[in-house]
């Protein structure tokens, strides 16, 4: 591990750790035997810096995670995310809510030329080409089936990691890239070349998991392997900033993805009150990130050990893995885990040890707790609006 840890948004090597586990799963969602041959034990250290100079936040570099990341973006187990098919319900709902966001912001004007990084099959661009795109394009590392239509016109998706040179053509209206940013080892150089992919006046939009709010609530699921950033609203638009964009639109909710909309702009500058904003937003939130993860394990391992007539329930498997990893134990309670995904019913997913259920099944338990920190309101008003009268405990309240 590079313990002399140099920012990957603005280069200062003036950064500290601030969290740190041992022993920590390499989460990757379902199991599956191409995965476990990667990963060895599966275990590795979690730790996160902070750069005292912007306050972007960061994983350190480690060639054997890289490694790992590298093969299995390439393959078969890439995770869809949130660039999804239909192949489930919840993935539907995934794709429903990039329409409603994208018409939200931008309006019902549909860019003629469209690109995409992180595609999966393309299922997204097909819903533009169908409203009246010209010419829409994805890249995709994974070794995925581009989308074909019903009447046979498959998704152009260029395999591989994203490059100008990958690409190949430019003077895109539109670009847009789905919770891929914070997997990027470079992000000044991957927006660079998409900011010299658009045409003048072209409008690039990111989403990536909004971490103010897990920093300042102790999300205990906030960090995975697969991250190497974790944003803040100020962090993100400094980025965007500093590599040739201006700001148009930002939309920071506890309970979704950061979404940022932003437009080329033919100068390069930086926002010195910004970089202050976000370094000092940055660091309290960073310093207080430990203490509240540890009372959130805290209150899990209370309620866990405590004996009861039925198992306790989980609901949500995001998450979990680091629930299993850093309390001793909890694998071995009677625990039943639940999920919303009908393409998890009946499977067991790395660093979980057990089979996740419907929640046509939640009567097995009386008590249960709600994991994905985004999603703790919706998750709780449908426990509540079941008639089992489930005991719901609330680990991130307000």
């Amino acid at each position: 591990m590079n313990m002399n840890h140099k920012c990957r948004v603005c280069g200062s090597h003036d950064t500290r750790i601030f969290f740190q586990q041992h022993d920590t799963f390499f989460w990757y969602g379902v199991e599956n035997d191409f995965i476990n041959k990667q990963l060895g034990s599966g275990l590795f250290d979690a730790v996160l810096y902070y750069c005292k100079y912007c306050g972007a936040i960061s994983s350190p570099d480690d060639p054997e995670i890289k490694n790992i990341l590298q093969r299995v973006y390439r393959s078969k187990s890439s995770v869809p995310g949130a660039t999804p098919g239909n192949t489930s319900e919840y993935a539907k709902k995934l794709a429903d809510d990039f329409y409603k966001t994208f018409t939200g912001i931008i309006g019902q004007e549909i860019p003629s030329k469209v690109l995409e990084i992180g595609c999966q099959r393309g299922y997204l661009l097909h819903y533009f080409k169908t409203l009246g795109a010209k010419r829409v394009l994805g890249v995709e590392p994974g070794d995925v089936e581009p989308w074909t239509d019903n009447d046979g016109n498959t998704i152009d998706v260029r395999r591989g990691f994203f490059s100008k040179e990958l690409i190949g053509e430019e003077d895109f209206d539109f670009i847009y890239s789905l919770q891929v940013l914070e997997h990027v080892e470079d992000p000044n150089v991957f927006l660079s070349e998409i900011n010299s992919l658009l045409n003048d006046g072209g409008r690039v939009m990111f989403s990536v998991p909004n971490e103010m709010y897990s920093l300042q609530y102790g999300n205990v699921g906030m960090f995975i392997f697969q991250h190497l950033n974790y944003f803040i609203p100020e962090t993100l638009m400094f980025l965007l900033e500093q590599n040739g964009f201006d700001i148009i639109s930002v939309i920071s909710e506890r309970s979704r993805e950061l979404i940022v909309l932003a437009e080329k702009r033919s100068c390069l500058h930086k926002h010195m009150k910004r970089i202050e904003k976000a370094s000092a937003q940055a660091a309290v939130l960073a310093d207080s990130y430990k203490s509240k993860v540890d009372e959130k394990l805290s209150f899990v391992s209370n309620l866990a050990f405590k004996a009861r007539a039925k198992p306790i329930g989980f609901y949500g498997v995001a998450g979990m893995p680091n629930f299993f990893s850093w309390i001793a134990g909890l694998a071995d309670r009677e625990i039943e885990v639940f999920d919303s995904d009908s393409a998890l019913w009946g499977r067991k997913c790395g660093g979980v040890p057990f089979v996740v259920r419907s929640p046509s099944e939640l009567k097995m338990v009386e008590e249960i707790l709600p994991v994905p920190f985004r999603l703790q309101k919706d998750i709780n008003l449908f426990l509540k609006g079941l008639p089992l009268g489930l005991d719901v405990h609330m680990l991130y309240l307000n």
